[in-house]
């Protein structure tokens, strides 16, 4: 093969890679992420096994879970790393005329999913009710949801409300294994 052929076919595979890793959410550093936990949060998903990352801000929780992503597409896979408050406009423009109306099925149905910022969406009745089907039917269907939130799942499950919180607190505990980060906001230690 001659190189320029071969050129043109790393240069088409390159473009092709990255078009992958956009249609996951993946981006910029994201799109590059490799680290420790990423890895290991990689092999949870493979083996089936969801988890909740929670940590104060900084801490590299989407960094880790965009490494998770990462791999997953790099593998063959499909996957999708969206913030949760920007996951639950999409679905409620679902309920507009000329909203996207399966927002939902797809995020429920998508091989593995990151959902950064956990708990950031508005504890709306609605934005609890679509949360829960979110996370029964990624349960029922044996999906890994990876989780990034600043506040500890009890904390969250208070602020979203007793019984339906507790509920839906209940759910992402019974699927995902915890993953507290501690140590120094990373963002202010590597600023420029």
């Amino acid at each position: 093969m001659s190189t320029a052929i071969s050129d043109a076919r790393a240069e088409a595979m390159a473009k092709i890679r990255a078009s992958q890793l956009r249609s996951a959410g993946l981006v910029g550093e994201y799109a590059r992420a490799d680290c420790e936990l990423g890895h290991r949060l990689y092999e949870l998903a493979k083996e089936g096994v969801g988890a909740y990352v929670h940590g104060e801000s900084g801490r590299g929780k989407t960094y880790a879970a965009s490494c998770a992503v990462r791999m997953w597409v790099d593998s063959g896979g499909k996957a999708r790393l969206v913030s949760a408050p920007r996951l639950m406009e999409e679905i409620y423009a679902g309920f507009e005329r000329d909203g996207d109306k399966h927002a939902l099925d797809r995020a429920c149905r998508i091989p593995l999913l990151a959902l950064d910022d956990f708990g950031m969406e508005r504890p709306t009745e609605t934005a609890i009710e679509k949360l829960s089907i979110l996370v029964d039917e990624r349960v029922k269907a044996g999906l890994p949801t990876i989780f990034t939130s600043n506040m500890r799942i009890g904390v969250l499950s208070n602020s979203w409300g007793e019984v339906p919180g507790k509920r839906l607190a209940s759910r992402v505990i019974g699927s995902c294994r915890i993953v507290e980060l501690e140590g120094e906001d990373w963002r202010v230690k590597c600023r420029p």
